[in-house]
This record gives C-alpha cells, structure tokens and sequence, in this order.
C-alpha cells in the first residue's frame, strides 16, 4: 500500500512557493469536509488520510513524511531542523496500530460503504456544471478587480471555492474507488481483465491531452508545417485548419501545466515550446485504435451471460472515473485563478519579485493596508525556496496495510542482480507484454524530451519509468508502449489514462526509478506483473 498517490516532492515544505502554501490549507478544509459528509470524526492534528478499497488509513501527513528520508546533512544545509517540518515523533509513524486502531479503521470503512450513496447528490452533473460556472466567474472577477482592496476581498472567496472542489474530489475517488472494486468482481466471476473491459470508454477529460496533441501532430503533418522550425508556432496559430485545433487545445487543457499544483508554474498556454515538444515526441498511431482494440480482447472474452451485470459495473467505474478525473480538473483550473491573482497582485505591490516569497494572507494585507513583509524575511526565504529545490527528491514511502507502519523500500542485492522487480497491475493494455527502452525521467519536461529524442528509433515503444505521474504527463502518453511508475493505484492518473489508450501500466514497483538504469532494454509483462531489464 502507497501512503500517498501525489507527487509528495514537489508538494514537501520549502519546495513549494509561499502562496502556494494557500493550497495545502484549502485542501485540509476540503478532505475535512468530506470526511464529515462520511460520518468520519475528525481528530485534531490529523492532517491526512489515505483511502484505499474501502479500507482507511490513518496516517500522518504525506508531504511532510518526505522530510524523513533527507540525510541530516541536507536539512542542516537548509538551515531547517527535522523537527521544523515533521510535527509528529518518528516513533510515532514507525509504530504499529493497536489492535483498537485497527478495529477503529474497520468501522470507518464501514461507515464509507452505507455513507457513500448519500452524497452521490453532491457529485451531481447540475452540481458540477455549477462548480464549473463558478470558476469562470472568479477567473472573471480577479481579471476585472481594479484596485488592491477588490482584489485582496476576493481571496476568501477563492480559497472556499477551491476547498469545495478538493471536498468533492475526494468524495469522488472514493465512488470511483469502490465502483471499480465491484468491477473487479464481475470480472473475476469470468476470467477477465477489468482494465480491457474499460479501455477507450471515453469521458476521462485528462486523456484528453493525449488525443488532442495527436490530432493536432496528424494536422500539422497533413498542412506540411515542420515542427522543428523557428516559425512553428507562429504557422501553427496562422494556418485556418491547425489553429482551430490549437484553441481547442488551449480551451480544454491549456490552463494544465508540468507543475500546475504550484501557483509560480507557468501553465501550457503560456509555453508554447511546451507544446510544440510533446507534438515532436507523438507516435504514428491514434491512440484511440489502440484502445478499440484493447476493449474488443476484452469483451470478447465475457460470456453471454455475464455481459449485463459486467456492463453495468464497467458504466459505474467508467462514470466515476470520469467524474474523479472532472473534479480534479476542476480543482487544477481554479489552482490556475490562483495563479492569475498572485500575478495581478504582483503588478499591485511596490516589488512584485517578492510575491511568491509571501503568503497569500501576507499579500492581502500589503493590498488591504499596505503593511510589507520584513526585507530580512523574505531573503531568508529565499534562500531557503533555492536550497530546498536543489535537494535530490527523497525516496517514495510506502505503508504496510497490517501494521500501518510507514517505511521506506531499498532493493535487496538479489533483487539488482536479477534484474527484475513486481508491481500492481493496473492495466493489461492491447499487448500485455512489451518490450522498448527505458525513458526514466522525474518530470514531464525531461520525459518529452527524452521521448522526442527517441522517436522513430528502435522496434518497440519506450516504456516510460517515473515516481508518479499527473495531467501533465498526459502529453507523453501518445509516445510510450507501456508505463511503470514507483506510486499509485487503480485510481491514479496513470492507470485511468493507460486504460483508456489500452497502454499496459505496472504501479507500485518499488525502486523503479532508482534500479533500471535511463536507456536499457525494458521487458514490461503485465499479466504476471513483472519487469526485467538488461543493459
């Protein structure tokens, strides 16, 4: 069991710029709230929980449980003392659940299941177009304030809006997570692979970045636009056939970005070499072929008499997986109304250099009354803004279900001579076992790089390896053969999207990043769940 499915790096203390911090705050309001819509008690302190299969962890907070793995020397050469950003005892994250914890936890799960079907309502389609509604309109709001006063009044507002939108989030993964466990069981009645049944189902909007990238590529292909040209963008944005393809593209997913969850990231719409390196890096084929093919292998394979009561399931899973994805997106567009109003505030303030070194409360109040931050202040955040991004990101932690215990994974030597590690399968894909090099990247810059690097060479796709994967990787998916990354779960972005391209993904491989080396021969099998490599 992962004890997070997020990118705990990028989200630890320090790495984050200040207003950003803003997120982490609406995010506790948010998982609070759906915790209460549950009949879950929230204790004091307890500032996440990991939902898995019904099943309820309870843990400590998971972008501070990064901190545990740095070397003492990197934290002293941060200035930062381990007791600074880790609130809780070590003993006390190490220690196993009393058999009252775990019985505890049980009646939570419990209490989910009977609780769940209440607050579908919440998750409505008229409820969502009204959370969509709502973006728009404070998008609109922080673009016409005036004055440093409307614009400091609207931060309230905005960070409610985006805890609502975590809140329902939340209570979507858990629809999704116990409609795909009921799917999961139709299919075993029969011997079938869920993720074939659900392969190409449409409606996940983060897959949506994969398509439209390849239809933009076959367009630009089609009007003779070379993509690597200095002009590129420019006859992109000119030529009547790609440019509508571009404004759809930057409608549906250009507010996305590599690190759209950090409010000083720049977005796709304002990186338009971004976009034209993932068109670089797309293959040949239209992933939607992929994924027919994908689903066909899999129906073929229930009985006449399963199909009904296997396709009612595989809707729900669908629906709800559709509906995770929405939310999200949901969240990631007003994350970006975030961003817009740290930019306006920064054409407000009498040093806008400093705005992501602030809070987004310190900023109101330099709007509101014009009371400054301390110069000493921000230059000690700085500095230590820089020397935390420097730092090599930790090892992923991962928390055994039995014991609760939270540990970090090292391979054994038998393991690295071997040249073969196991994981969860998420999806079969079309192929199930694969074989391509490995493209072994810790963000989707350098994976699109990497992968544009690599495009047309060798026989099979390249299997891309990473530690977890978001919207942002989307783009890459149009040029991979297979996925493996070190966290997630059948709710994780990665296995939503390779289920609907018919990509095979392997999650939960332990040490993937650390032990196959960038470039080597990757033998991907998921029917069995393993991966070798050799050099």
């Amino acid at each position: 069991m992962i004890i997070s499915g997020m990118n705990t790096w990028e989200g630890a203390p320090e790495v984050v710029s200040w207003p950003t911090r803003a997120l982490k705050t609406a995010c506790d309001v948010g998982t609070t709230g759906a915790l209460r819509q549950l009949g879950i008690p929230v204790k004091p302190g307890l500032e996440f929980i990991y939902i898995h299969n019904g099943m309820v962890y309870l843990s400590v907070d998971a972008m501070a449980s990064t901190m545990l793995r740095l070397p003492d020397w990197q934290l002293e050469s941060a200035g930062v003392k381990k007791e600074e950003v880790w609130p809780y005892l070590p003993d006390e994250i190490t220690r196993p659940r009393t058999p009252l914890e775990k019985f505890q936890g049980l009646l939570i799960a419990v209490g989910i299941v009977l609780r769940l079907p209440r607050v579908s309502r919440t998750l409505s389609a008229r409820a969502r177009a009204k959370d969509i509604n709502q973006i728009a309109m404070w998008n609109k709001r922080v673009a016409e304030a005036t004055s440093p006063q409307d614009l400091a009044d609207l931060l309230d507002p905005l960070t409610h809006c985006l805890s609502h939108l975590w809140e329902v989030h939340l209570l979507a993964s858990m629809m999704f997570t116990q409609s795909w466990t009921q799917l999961e069981q139709a299919c075993q009645e029969v011997g079938v692979d869920p993720s074939l049944i659900v392969a190409g189902g449409g409606g996940i909007i983060s897959s949506h970045v994969t398509l439209m990238l390849y239809q933009l590529t076959a367009a630009s292909i089609s009007q003779e636009i070379d993509l690597t040209a200095d002009d590129a963008w420019e006859r992109l944005t000119t030529n009547p056939v790609t440019k509508k393809l571009v404004d759809e593209f930057l409608e549906v997913c250009g507010y996305r970005g590599f690190n759209e969850m950090e409010f000083s990231s720049p977005r796709f719409y304002e990186e338009p070499e971004v976009i034209l390196s993932a068109m670089r890096a797309q293959g040949t084929t239209d992933p939607r072929e992929t994924a027919r093919k994908a689903r066909q292998a899999g129906w073929a394979q229930v009985p006449e008499s399963h199909r009904k009561n296997v396709d009612r399931r595989a809707k729900a899973a669908q629906s709800n997986a559709a509906l995770r994805e929405a939310t999200k997106d949901a969240t990631v567009r007003m994350a970006d109304v975030y961003r817009q109003w740290c930019l306006k505030a920064a054409k407000m303030l009498p040093d806008p250099e400093v705005t992501w070194l602030m809070t987004v409360e310190e900023i109101a109040q330099w709007l509101r009354d014009g009371i400054a931050v301390e110069p000493e202040t921000l230059e000690t955040r700085k500095i230590r803004w820089e020397t935390w991004r420097a730092l090599t990101p930790v090892e992923t932690l991962f928390v055994d279900p039995p014991t609760g215990v939270v540990h970090p994974v090292s391979m054994t030597e038998e393991e690295v001579r071997r040249g073969e590690l196991t994981g969860t399968i998420v999806s079969q894909g079309v192929s199930s076992r694969v074989t391509g090099r490995a493209v072994v990247a810790l963000d989707p810059r350098a994976a699109l790089e990497k992968l544009e690097a690599l495009r047309g060479e060798g026989d099979g796709a390249p299997i891309l390896i990473t530690r977890v994967t978001n919207v942002a990787w989307t783009a890459a998916f149009g040029a991979i053969g297979g996925i493996i990354t070190e966290v997630g779960g059948v709710g994780s972005h990665a296995a939503i999207v390779a289920r609907e391209y018919g990509i095979p993904a392997l999650v939960n491989v332990m040490q993937a990043v650390a032990a196959i080396p960038d470039g080597a021969t990757v033998e991907l099998d998921c029917e069995q769940g393993i991966v070798k490599w050799h050099t």
